[in-house]
């Protein structure tokens, strides 16, 4: 059954309003108070800062990272259980009134650059709806500021949250109820493969690590200058540029970052052609990617490509075992250069017998490549499962929180 039919079932015909949040029938929003990450303690009363809402808190949550002693407690603002905390400072606007849903059982203390919403509506229920693109669409005029982008609880008290039932609060939380019971089935599965995929990484690292430590007469070390042929990148092509891909433009141009963030255009005429790895020299500096398609690199990338005798997916498996490794300087901003990594050190199996040597790094390579199969790939195993079920997630959560905007409960 589609969610906009489940949706039309779950409601049989009851009314549904669109109110303003800060609606005295509805709920109220108070300002954090000033906490600060030098008031935590080891324990104590609970407490929420607006920062970790973005970094370890979900939709909702029933304990807290961090705590504050129980005399700073009686002059915070406290928010009670069931009040949803939002975070109403961020970076940018996407991340900006991020919330969380307070399930536990006593008051927690609320930093500053936070809010929190006490309502009469089920807790989980609004956390959901503040993840919705109706309530991003709702925010968007209110965010103010440059660098640092907010929306104050003043604002916030005017955007619209549908009720259903509202004559009947106790079929109106009920249809919330249901709602929030659907939602949550999708939040738990995604939960599930995600520890999944952690313990196949840690299962990868394990493996990793075995297979790529060696005894010193098993291997020869050579530095990297030795076994590969490094390049650095320089600057990005002038004319012959695309910020999308088509059938002309059609060599990716790498620079540093993770995944899609190194990806900074397309261009015609490729730098590196053979298979290589690419390593950021700034950033997230020394993260190493297998690269099998002709490459552009520019600024803040190095390449290696090797000189003969290895397997480049034994090299890159290796490369990922030193990539928090790099020494660099301290003054200025930090960045690994050629020379650097010139003399980093490079194992190769059974030096004597080169078909011996292809053959036991082909045997780790095909150990490997499994788990990093499972654990990286986009097109297949958990990150591309978990990528499904969130867009599943997104889509339900926005149809069963897309009511019809029949009328305002403040409307006379």
């Amino acid at each position: 059954m589609s969610a906009a039919r489940f949706l039309e079932r779950l409601l049989d015909g009851a009314e549904v309003v669109w109110v303003p949040m800060g609606d005295e029938r509805v709920g109220t929003f108070t300002r954090g108070g000033g906490l600060q990450k030098k008031d935590f303690v080891e324990s104590g009363v609970g407490c929420i800062h607006y920062g970790q809402i973005y970094t370890h808190y979900g939709t909702y949550t029933r304990t807290t990272k961090s705590y504050v002693s129980k005399e700073f407690s009686r002059k915070a603002r406290m928010a009670s259980p069931g009040d949803v905390v939002i975070a109403t400072t961020s970076e940018n606007d996407e991340d900006v009134c991020k919330a969380v849903a307070w399930l536990g059982d006593e008051k927690i203390a609320v930093s500053s650059d936070a809010c929190f919403y006490s309502h009469k509506l089920n807790a989980k229920f609004v956390s959901y709806f503040f993840q919705t693109e109706q309530f991003q669409k709702q925010k968007a005029p209110y965010i103010t500021g440059a660098k640092v982008r907010r929306v104050n609880a003043d604002n916030l008290a005017k955007i619209l949250i549908p009720i259903p039932c509202p004559d009947d609060p106790e079929r109106s939380l009920a249809i919330q109820g249901e709602i929030v019971r659907i939602l949550d089935s999708f939040t738990e599965l995604t939960a599930e493969l995600t520890a999944e995929l952690t313990a196949r990484k840690k299962q990868y690292n394990h493996y990793r690590d075995q297979l790529l430590t060696f005894d010193e007469d098993e291997v020869e070390w050579k530095t990297l200058g030795e076994a590969f042929n490094l390049f650095a990148g320089g600057d990005k092509p002038k004319d012959a540029f695309s910020d999308v891909e088509t059938e002309e433009f059609n060599v990716p141009v790498l620079s540093n970052g993770i995944g899609e963030k190194s990806q900074y255009g397309w261009t015609s005429t490729a730098k590196i052609k053979e298979p290589s790895l690419t390593v950021s020299a700034r950033g997230t500096i020394g993260w190493t990617s297998y690269r099998d398609r002709p490459i552009f690199p520019i600024i803040r990338l190095l390449v290696l490509t090797p000189k003969g005798g290895i397997n480049l997916r034994y090299a890159y498996h290796y490369m990922k075992t030193i990539e928090g490794n790099y020494k660099v300087p301290d003054s200025g901003i930090p960045q690994l250069t050629k020379p650097m990594i010139e003399r980093t050190l490079f194992p190769l199996p059974f030096p004597d017998d080169p078909k011996k040597s292809l053959e036991e790094q082909a045997r780790i390579v095909e150990i490997l490549d499994k788990f990093d199969t499972l654990t990286t790939s986009i097109s297949e195993g958990l990150p591309r499962e978990i990528e499904l079920r969130e867009k599943q997630y997104a889509y339900y959560r926005d149809q069963l929180l897309s009511f019809p905007k029949s009328k305002d409960m403040a409307a006379p």
